[in-house]
């Protein structure tokens, strides 16, 4: 888990201008543990029931996927970041196509003070906004793999 809470604390820090290098202490029946923020938030997804995606290029982590499936074939992107360096091969076209089963559509949020705006730009023909509150933006769109 250890590189891709490496990875997350760099989606966190690139794409919500977030620090979560600092530790949490949690209890989980009586004994204590002690983990870094990053590691935190990836065991609260998983513990909520959301599934993560990973790629490689080679031996090198580049890119990952939190999702939750919310019906059949709706997922919710939790979270989608794939390394700068990695631009142009579409990792996060290749892990939401490797969801099982495929989806036909896809939710999403965006947070109004750390617009994502590579995502944004890519999927601007493509998404339809459903919902909207002071601090964020719900998109749905539809899924083509």
């Amino acid at each position: 888990m250890l590189f891709l809470a490496e990875l997350y604390w760099q989606f966190c820090h690139d794409v919500n201008g977030e620090d979560v290098s600092g530790p949490k202490t949690f209890e989980i029946n009586g004994e204590h543990y002690t983990v870094s923020e990053a590691e935190a938030r990836i065991l609260g997804y998983l513990s909520s029931g959301c599934g993560i995606k990973v790629a490689y290029i080679g031996e090198v982590l580049a890119g990952f996927l939190i999702y939750q499936r919310v019906f059949d074939t709706l997922y919710a992107v939790r979270c989608l970041y794939a390394e700068p360096w990695s631009s142009g091969l579409k990792l996060g076209k290749r892990l939401v196509s490797s969801l099982r089963p495929i989806p036909t559509q896809l939710i999403f949020q965006s947070r109004k003070t750390a617009q994502p705006a590579r995502m944004l730009s890519i999927t601007a023909d493509h998404r339809t906004k459903v919902s909207e509150d002071e601090f964020f933006e719900t998109w749905i769109m539809n899924w083509r793999s």
